[in-house]
Parts: structure tokens; C-alpha cells; sequence
């Protein structure tokens, strides 16, 4: 038996925890899913919020996913793309965490410190195990 919410439900959890945005943080040593502990590479200009399209339904073990409707800045990052273990999507209103990667790798060939990364950044829903 299938446990978590079906898709539409999915889609509308999602569109409404991004309706307002999402701060993205790239992270030396991952936090807790409660948002205590870690380590955030904070890039010069701080975290950049991005903007979601609406969720659609996911591929691949996914139930729903929402992408950003461009890919954020991360301007002046300290550390280069090896040391980062972990990105999360935070609301910007109380900075809570909405999603936490903590098995995320940098896409492509990465970066060095102080360069100014971008990619795209993607908030899935999927189902409880």
C-alpha cells in the first residue's frame, strides 16, 4: 500500500508552502530538519530568494515537484562546490525549513570560492517510505 498524499494534494502542499518565495541555503555541515545545528555558506550578498512556478506532478519516485522559475544567484559564495553537503528552502517569512537536501551535489563542474554560482533549484514532494 502506497502511503502519502496523491498527486494533487502533492501539488497543492507545495504551491502553497512556495507561494511566497523561498530563501535558498547552501550548507557545509546540513542541519536538522527541525532547522537547529549546521553550517550555511553564506554567499556576500546572503541567501537568494527564488520564485516558484506552480508545482506539476513528479517523475522518478517523486509525487509533486516545483521548480524555481529561474535559477538563483548565489553571489560571492565563500566555499567552493566541494564543500557543500546540503541545500534547503527556507519560507521567508519566519525562515523555517519548507525543504532540505541533504545528499545534494553541485550540478555540472561546480565552482571555486568567491565565483558566483547558478543553477536550477527544484523543491520535490515524495512519498513517505
Amino acid at each position: 500500500m502506497a502511503s502519502g498524499p496523491g498527486v494533487q494534494r502533492a501539488k497543492d502542499a507545495l504551491d502553497m508552502w512556495l507561494g511566497g518565495g523561498g530563501v535558498v541555503r547552501l550548507w557545509l555541515v546540513a542541519p536538522a530538519f527541525d532547522g537547529t545545528g549546521g553550517t550555511e555558506s553564506v554567499p556576500s550578498g546572503g541567501a537568494p530568494t527564488a520564485t516558484f512556478s506552480p508545482a506539476v506532478a513528479g517523475t522518478g519516485g517523486q509525487i509533486a515537484k516545483a521548480d524555481a522559475s529561474a535559477s538563483p544567484v548565489f553571489p560571492g559564495v565563500p566555499d567552493a562546490s566541494t564543500a557543500i553537503v546540503a541545500l534547503s528552502v527556507h519560507d521567508p517569512s519566519d525562515d523555517s525549513i519548507i525543504s532540505l537536501d541533504t545528499s545534494w551535489t553541485a550540478p555540472g563542474t561546480g565552482w571555486t570560492a568567491g565565483q558566483s554560482p547558478t543553477f536550477p533549484v527544484s523543491v520535490v514532494f515524495v512519498p513517505v517510505p
